[in-house]
């Protein structure tokens, strides 16, 4: 009996204890539908379910903090006093913030002590979720992935190159023009869907979000710009003459170029856009080819010279005179390279104070590689010799040369020796639009190259100079024949092994190719002596042909091993329409057309060639053995030309021609019995 009255005595006791603290809780808590009254000294904060790494006074863990639900979280490197924080929830909680008088050293100024937790929501967290820090690039790009979009650009490290983010980073507003380093959790996604990523990144916090000047930017300044349209004298935006490389530069309140003939210089301001130029100052030389390009020079200065204002627009400069109109449009030029590009010799000096030009008939040539070897052809013996590069200084070491003797044309010896001995002359070099030059230490010019125009292997005639005959040579060509390999673009292969034509087909994937051969013609041929055997080997040699590299006018095949079997020059002639400058007799005197675009001159890859004459047209065939040319005018029109015109004249020539020579962008042809040389270049 008396331990039943204690049990129910514990119980009531128990009892009023509950009542007690419910009473004392509602009291404190206010109306059910009331939200908590916070004092002035009280705030509410959102405390995030993981502490990362954080360095204060050493490294610690820190927990990330928010005032407001739509802000991104932050570090924060103090402790809340009365808070016993637990990874993997969300925390809504009332603190009380205060200030420190007299911190210590590194502390905080202020002070938050716990007032009470508002929620405290569980987050799952991923197991293999991890924490990085990466870098997100100032601009996005066009990329494919499900679908043509726009992507960003990140990096883990600072050092690296940007690579492409085909995904999306939850919670961060990305907005160009910023360089950004971003903390991020990393998670794997489980079954992603198809052609969706397996990894996810979210945002933590952006560590630092810098401005940047547009990445590629092109700007006026330190720009190599290259015309592409002028206001001629006609008032009309036109395109400058083919063969005319014309140019600006901005630099240093100082525009400088080449106006098609002449090199201009003189000052520039700017202010915003606005462009002031001049006055100019040039050269004085006269150039008569290309026909036009001395107007063109006129009226390019001109129209530099009446800049007012400038823009660029998809990386071109436009430049507009003080009416608005535009004027000039450049391209920015293309890189130049030392390495990488066949390089012809068009005059160097031959040791006696002179610049001399290379004698017609032959062709000089560098190729500099990127293992510091330059090779190429002297005009009678192929060279190498080593160099080095510092900057704009170069230093060329003695050759080593094959141990050919030529006699043909006369003093292509002498002329080899002096190549070979101004190399070693070089100290420096500079690019001048397409031309390479070599200078000595004195800053005198030594040699000056041109660009060697780059053929593609479609739509050109390929002539064979040396083929592998499945031994261990490399052979020439045959003296007296000719092969020829001519690559269409529907994938059809034709050519002339020698004796025979033949056909095929081929398929190309970036170098690599496959040949097919088919239909070849059944003639035999006895001269010269050795000409059915070197066509077998040639044939064969193109069958096993598996890749292909072409520099300048040169394209080498290679079979599956490796192996060098075929080395083929493109045609010179083929691809241009040719313009009559003049014809030089060896009398020296001179004919010139009045106008040189009224005669003209075009072959074609299927030896048709076809020119115009004044008021008629004519046409007819061709065939080239290495350097020598034979045209046959057969059909031509007869309409009665002005009593001034050469147009019989010009029919005349042409069939008389014998051989020609390509030097840059000139071809010269000679006409039978030495009477002379016609002079062409390009419409």
């Amino acid at each position: 009996m008396n331990m039943n009255k204690s049990i129910l005595g514990m119980t009531l006791l128990i009892m009023v204890g509950i009542l007690l603290a419910a009473c004392a809780s509602a009291a404190d808590s206010g109306p059910a539908d009331q939200e908590p009254q916070v004092s002035p000294t009280e705030k509410a904060i959102y405390v995030a379910p993981i502490l990362l790494d954080c360095q204060g006074e050493g490294p610690q863990k820190c927990m990330l903090v928010k005032e407001n639900p739509e802000d991104d979280y932050t570090l924060f490197y103090d402790q809340i006093e009365g808070f016993d924080y637990e990874e993997g929830y969300e925390y809504k909680i009332v603190v009380k913030e205060e200030q420190v008088e007299n911190p210590p050293a590194g502390g905080s100024s202020l002070k938050w002590t716990l007032v009470r937790i508002e929620s405290k929501e569980p987050v799952p967290i991923a197991e293999e979720a991890v924490e990085k820090t990466i870098y997100v690039g100032p601009e996005l790009v066009d990329c494919v992935g499900v679908a043509s979009q726009k992507c960003m650009l990140v990096k883990e490290n600072q050092d690296d190159d940007y690579t492409l983010f085909y995904d999306q980073i939850e919670g961060f507003d990305y907005e160009e023009g910023y360089e950004y380093e971003l903390v991020i959790k990393e998670e794997q996604v489980e079954n992603p869907p198809a052609d969706a990523s397996s990894i996810k990144w979210t945002l933590i916090w952006v560590e630092s979000k810098e401005p940047v000047a547009e990445t590629g930017a092109v700007q006026l300044e330190d720009t190599d710009w290259v015309l592409v349209s002028y206001m001629d004298q006609e008032i009309v935006l036109v395109e400058p003459l083919p063969g005319t490389n014309t140019t600006a530069q901005f630099q240093d309140g100082q525009v400088n170029g080449n106006a098609g003939c002449n090199n201009f210089f003189g000052g520039f301001e700017v202010d915003g856009h606005n462009l002031s130029v001049g006055p100019l100052a040039s050269t004085e030389m006269f150039c008569g080819s290309p026909p036009g390009v001395m107007e063109q020079e006129y009226a390019y200065l001109a129209a530099l010279g009446s800049a007012a204002s400038f823009a660029i627009e998809g990386g071109q400069l436009v430049i507009a005179d003080s009416e608005g109109e535009t004027v000039l449009i450049y391209n920015v030029a293309e890189p130049k390279s030392l390495t990488g590009n066949l390089w012809q010799v068009l005059s160097y000096n031959n040791g006696k104070e002179a610049v001399v030009s290379v004698i017609i008939g032959t062709e000089l040539n560098a190729v500099f590689d990127e293992e510091g070897q330059i090779s190429g052809s002297a005009g009678c013996n192929n060279y190498s010799a080593a160099y080095e590069v510092d900057g704009e200084m170069i230093n060329i070491g003695p050759a080593i040369t094959t141990r050919m003797a030529c006699s043909d044309p006369e003093g292509i010896m002498e002329q080899e020796m002096e190549y070979l001995a101004a190399l070693e002359m070089a100290s420096s070099y500079q690019f001048e639009d397409d031309r390479l030059i070599l200078l000595d230490s004195e800053g005198r010019r030594v040699i000056n190259y041109q660009l060697a125009r780059t053929f593609e292997l479609s739509e050109t005639i390929w002539y064979l100079q040396n083929y592998y005959d499945g031994g261990e040579e490399i052979l020439p060509t045959l003296d007296g024949t000719e092969i020829t390999a001519y690559f269409d673009e529907d994938g059809n292969l034709t050519g002339f092994g020698g004796c025979n034509n033949y056909s095929g087909s081929y398929q190309v994937d970036g170098e690599k190719i496959e040949i097919e051969l088919g239909p070849l013609t059944m003639m035999f041929c006895e001269q010269p002596e050795g000409t059915m055997e070197q066509e077998a080997a040639y044939l064969q040699a193109l069958d096993s042909a598996t890749s292909y590299r072409i520099l300048g006018d040169a394209m080498v095949m290679q079979d599956g091993n490796g192996q060098e079997v075929l080395k083929f020059k493109a045609s010179d002639l083929v691809g241009y329409v040719w313009m009559w400058l003049e014809f030089l007799e060896n009398n020296d005197t001179i004919t010139q057309p009045d106008i040189p675009g009224n005669y003209t001159l075009e072959f074609h890859p299927d030896g048709v060639v076809n020119l115009q004459a004044d008021c008629n047209n004519a046409s007819g065939s061709y065939t080239v053995q290495g350097s020598q040319l034979d045209i046959e005018i057969m059909v031509t029109t007869l309409a009665a030309c002005p009593p001034e015109s050469l147009s019989e004249e010009y029919i005349q020539l042409l069939n008389d021609a014998v051989a020609y020579v390509r030097q840059g962008e000139v071809l010269f042809i000679d006409i039978m019995m030495d009477a002379g040389t016609m002079k062409f270049f390009p419409q």
